[in-house]
């Protein structure tokens, strides 16, 4: 995985999203309210990303590619908060 820094480099306005960490360029944040993952490229309001994290299991390996470190950094976020159950499964979507 890309080196992380664990602050975000752009505004993101939604109380809703947990920061996960800024990567390859890009904010990484998880949507608990509708279960997405969401990648933010810029301050712009339009200069985002976001899936379902159940759709990604519909995904090619290379549709999914895009959105791998946003999974793996989700899964080292809820190690830390001791849902390893929940971890490890998405753990397996990434790979």
């Amino acid at each position: 995985m890309a080196e992380t820094q664990h602050t975000p480099k752009f505004t993101h306005d939604c109380d809703e999203c947990t920061f996960l960490g800024h990567a390859d360029g890009v904010d990484h944040y998880h949507c608990t309210n509708h279960a997405e993952l969401v990648q933010r490229r810029s301050s712009d309001d339009i200069d985002y990303s976001a899936v379902g994290i159940a759709d990604l299991t519909q995904f090619t390996s290379f549709m999914k590619r895009r959105w791998v470190v946003s999974l793996q950094l989700l899964a080292l976020h809820l190690f830390d908060t001791a849902d390893e159950k929940m971890a490890r499964r998405i753990l397996r979507i990434a790979s």
